[in-house]
This record gives structure tokens, sequence and C-alpha cells, in this order.
């Protein structure tokens, strides 16, 4: 994730482009192993992102799941991954979502960890 925050760093001021810039962060990786992504940008017009594999995002308002990103996975526990080689799955597999945003609203981000074991209203209830 570290190259993402690279390229996160060479977008137009005010334009970060999260497909873009999962994109090139994958392409600049040369790391053994795999992981799952979820980048996110707040722009004017809500929230940009796209997500790859069982981690995700929440949108809260009033105290209520306004909107959920969907889980990737290709079968049970077996999440879409990034991987340098052959075998992993590619940016573009990335479920790219625009989620409109109002002042108060609460977003809450986590990996499979967060979301594999509470539901929406626990996090929420939280």
């Amino acid at each position: 994730m570290s190259n993402s925050v690279i390229a996160i760093l060479n977008e137009p001021k005010g334009l970060i482009d999260p497909k873009r810039v999962l994109k090139e962060g994958h392409s600049n990786t040369k790391a053994q192993g795999s992981s799952t992504a979820c980048i996110i940008a707040l722009t004017d017009e809500g929230i940009q992102a796209i997500n790859l594999g069982d981690n995700g995002f929440i949108v809260v308002r009033d105290g209520s799941t306004i909107y959920g990103s969907p889980v990737q996975q290709h079968g049970f526990n077996f999440p879409y991954q990034l991987e340098c080689g052959r075998n992993g799955d590619l940016p573009s597999s990335g479920q790219v979502s625009t989620v409109p945003v109002a002042s108060g609203d609460v977003i809450v981000a986590g990996t499979d960890g967060l979301f594999g074991n509470l539901f929406h209203n626990e996090i929420t209830d939280s």
C-alpha cells in the first residue's frame, strides 16, 4: 500500500481517483505476497472508492448504515486479492463506488476482521 500512497501524492490536487491510485500502486509493487485493498477519497460529490476483496467500508447516517461496500470473494474464505505475478486479481476487478455523503455522516473502513465478525448494526450501535 505504500506505493498507493506515492500514487496519491502524484494525483492532481483535489482530484484523487482511487481506481487509478490502486492500479498505479499495484503496478509499482514488486513484493511477494497478496493483499486486499480499499481506497477511499472524499470529494465534493461524496465518496469515490475502490474496494477489492473482503475489506470495505460503510457509511453511517443518523445511526443507520446507508451504504455498505460489497464483499468480493471467489468463494467462501477466498477473497479477491492483488498479487505480483499471474495468480492474483487485477486492480480492474475492484468494485468502484460513488456514494453521496452529508455533513455528520460517519465513514467506517475496515478489514474482514471487522466486517467478518460484526454485522453493520453491531458496528453502528457501538
